[in-house]
């Protein structure tokens, strides 16, 4: 992106001119400090701007899979504050053409299920992926990266180097069809998601339809018992989650776990005396939850229904 390449270009023309002052070089020195801040000007001025920051936080594309990351951390809520933000977001990403292959490439990738061998499993991915130019994806995620705002959703997501990493080698994919003139950054990129495949690649047990409708039936009739009333969509879609693989269901208990926490830790920030206490053991109560598969989604339910009372 142009305004890393500035900066870049910047910090590289001042790194020289710090070395040319060592050999006593003067005049090439202060030739090289000059064009260095030439490029960190340019860069200031385009930080003054909304476009500027998005592009220096995000890259030029606005890429997929940091926007989704967004999403994704935001769901809890979206789903306890605002279930119509949640269905359109959603909708948004289903209906487009360029984000729902964007995010079918970056599922594939990101979250690998019964990966038997992960090298080939990385080269049907990369020969299935569609491609898109970086124009269309930067027009296809700037609409997403609105939507995220218009809903007032919470960007602050920290991402580790080999999560940007990896966020980026998926977005090459969709953006480069693998010829003799990549062959190198190609094989870079193919090496890491080998790499992230075999580290995130979930085996589950196998399991018929009928054991799986059996299981969701259980857990549903479990869940609408204790609770007297129908489940809606977005509760029967946990009870689906909770009733299938146990990896993903332990992934999602400790993710619902720890935004109730948060959103808990902000009632206690926001209140004194007793509404504090009262706070204060909701959150240790959270907190002592274990994962367990028997009880897992009647767990989860409780917490969520703990915390909307304190809300009201």
């Amino acid at each position: 992106m142009e305004e890393k390449d500035n900066l870049t270009k910047a910090i590289t023309l001042m790194s020289s001119a710090l070395k040319q002052y060592d050999e006593g070089r003067f005049d090439v020195a202060e030739h090289s400090r000059r064009e260095a801040n030439k490029f960190f000007d340019e860069v200031a001025d385009e930080m003054s701007t909304q476009d500027g920051q998005d592009k220096m936080r995000f890259g030029e594309s606005r890429n997929f899979g940091m926007l989704y990351s967004i999403y994704e951390s935001n769901t809890l809520n979206l789903y306890s504050e605002n279930k119509a933000g949640l269905a359109k977001l959603t909708n948004t990403i289903k209906t487009n053409p360029v984000l729902l292959s964007e995010f079918k490439t970056y599922n594939a990738l990101m979250n690998p299920e019964n990966v038997e061998n992960p090298e080939a499993y990385v080269n049907e991915a990369v020969s299935l992926a569609e491609r898109h130019s970086l124009k269309e994806i930067t027009e296809a995620n700037t609409i997403l990266l609105s939507e995220l705002r218009s809903l007032g959703l919470n960007e602050n997501v920290d991402f580790s180097e080999d999560e940007l990493q990896l966020c980026e080698d998926v977005e090459y994919i969709i953006t480069n069809k693998p010829d003799v003139t990549n062959i190198n950054a190609y094989s870079s990129v193919k090496r890491r998601l080998t790499e992230n495949v075999k580290d995130r690649n979930v085996v589950s047990e196998s399991k018929t339809k009928e054991e799986m409708k059996q299981a969701v039936d259980e857990a549903y009739d479990s869940l609408s018992k204790k609770y007297g009333e129908e489940l809606t969509k977005d509760e029967i879609e946990l009870v689906e989650v909770f009733s299938g693989n146990d990896t993903k269901a332990e992934r999602k208990f400790n993710e619902v776990k720890e935004g109730l926490v948060r959103k808990v830790s902000k009632e206690i920030e926001a209140s004194d005396g007793t509404e504090r206490k009262r706070c204060e053991s909701l959150k240790e109560s959270i907190e002592s939850k274990k994962y367990d598969k028997r009880t897992a989604l009647i767990d989860v339910a409780e917490m969520l229904e703990a915390v909307s009372v304190i809300e009201e």
